[in-house]
């Protein structure tokens, strides 16, 4: 299939982005699962 010149004077790109649901780590929620899985190994140690 051969294209011709005059179908490739003009390209339509669609270039929009669809947002995603990705939840970011912030510090307060990394540090507060660090909280919970020290808390457990305590409490497997007894302590």
């Amino acid at each position: 299939m051969i294209i011709k010149a005059a179908s490739i004077r003009r390209v339509i790109v669609d270039t929009t982005a669809m947002e995603k649901a990705i939840v970011h780590p912030t510090d307060s929620r990394l540090l507060e699962r660090a909280r919970c899985h020290m808390v457990k190994a305590a409490k497997e140690c007894g302590l």
